[in-house]
């Protein structure tokens, strides 16, 4: 498992990789008979998470970090700024960025 950034240009590095590793798979919706768009890729917070953390991917590991980013993003989706996918896909990433994080730090505590 890999060690939690500590400062913030560590994390804002860390998020911009995370982000853009989540961006990848928008061409790949096609494959599977949809349309992948960036104010959806919160979805993938807890999974991008999990293979940055370096974490192993087993269905406990997966539900704990799904249950850790949606908390997290549905408790911030009413602050301005975050969650607003009617304002566009770049107002979301803000709301990306703090289910990753809370999704990071879940990760580190057993169940």
């Amino acid at each position: 498992m890999t060690e939690l950034p500590q400062t913030i240009d560590q994390w804002l590095n860390e998020i911009s990789k995370a982000y853009i590793d989540a961006r990848d798979t928008i061409p790949f919706g096609e494959f599977v008979g949809t349309t992948i768009t960036e104010e959806q890729l919160y979805h993938l917070a807890p999974h991008v998470a999990i293979k940055i953390r370096g974490i192993k991917r087993n269905k406990t590991n997966v539900k704990k970090a799904t249950e850790a980013a949606l908390s997290t993003y549905v408790g911030n989706k009413d602050r301005e700024g975050v969650g607003d996918t009617e304002s566009g896909p770049k107002s979301d990433i803000l709301g990306q960025a703090s289910a990753g994080i809370r999704t990071d730090h879940c990760l580190e505590f057993p169940a």
